[in-house]
């Protein structure tokens, strides 16, 4: 099945007439009867780059920077990391 005729036969209603060109030919299609009727959902999917400012990327390193001195003045990174509620995971995957 073409997807001109099908796309004419299935989205139709019942008792639309219509004329369908196809690599076949020209059709007149009569829809008689529908069943099975389904609600369709339509989903898009698109993606855009996320490109921090100059400001939020200089932010970051200095956060990072000053977290790093504060590591090498103590053992314990855990308690220094709850205390600036930050999250650690591990490097290892």
């Amino acid at each position: 099945m073409t997807p001109a005729f099908r796309d004419y036969s299935f989205t139709n209603k019942k008792g639309s007439v219509g004329i369908v060109e196809t690599p076949f030919g020209y059709h007149v299609i009569r829809v008689d009867a529908t069943r099975n009727n389904q609600t369709v959902l339509k989903l898009a999917t698109f993606g855009i780059k996320i490109v921090p400012s100059e400001a939020t990327e200089s932010d970051f390193f200095q956060k990072a920077e000053q977290f790093a001195l504060a590591i090498s003045k103590t053992d314990d990174y855990s308690e220094l990391a709850k205390e600036n509620n930050y999250t650690l995971k591990s490097a290892v995957v």
